[in-house]
């Protein structure tokens, strides 16, 4: 709506006087949802951290949430769009665009992070094998995928992963989601 009403002002269609969303007492503003962090505690990312899994599926679910913490807490959308190319073996780097910022950003910036000897063992339990630059380093998008199938199978992971993370967290005594 906001594009629509700058671009009837601009075309001189409706006046300036008329635009809604000015800021102050008469104007509309958007609202906004504050998301209040909960972070976990050092005590809590500990106890997560050295939590022997007791099948796969919680394996999997504690490795995905170690590696995503270890790569500066990227979202696990970003966790599984990482590809080959975005690893420097050589400099023991992954350098990677977080995606939620961007059609948000106008300027991206990398985000470059060590890789920890713990993300690599992650890597070679769960990753895929190294065809070229471009091959997914988890299998979890596959090439051709459109966007919505690749929204729905990170939202069917992310599901997962959540799940067996409950249940870890009951297991250890965590008290928060």
């Amino acid at each position: 709506m906001k594009s629509l009403f700058n671009d009837a002002i601009a075309d001189g269609v409706v006046s300036a006087d008329a635009y809604p969303f000015r800021k102050g007492r008469n104007g509309y503003q958007i609202p906004s949802i504050r998301n209040e962090p909960h972070p976990l505690t050092q005590a809590e990312i500990s106890m997560l951290y050295k939590y022997e899994p007791a099948n796969d599926s919680e394996r999997r679910a504690r490795d995905f949430w170690i590696f995503s913490y270890l790569l500066n807490g990227a979202n696990l959308k970003d966790v599984f769009s990482l590809r080959w190319g975005n690893i420097d073996a050589a400099s023991r780097r992954i350098k990677f665009f977080r995606s939620k910022t961007e059609k948000s950003a106008r300027q991206q910036t990398a985000v470059i992070v060590a890789l920890t000897d713990e993300m690599q063992t992650i890597v070679e339990r769960w990753g895929t094998k190294q065809v070229d630059r471009q091959t997914h380093v988890f299998p979890v998008f596959e090439e051709g995928m459109t966007e919505l199938e690749k929204h729905n199978r990170n939202e069917f992971e992310r599901k997962v992963i959540r799940r067996n993370l409950k249940a870890i967290a009951a297991t250890i005594g965590l008290k928060r989601e």
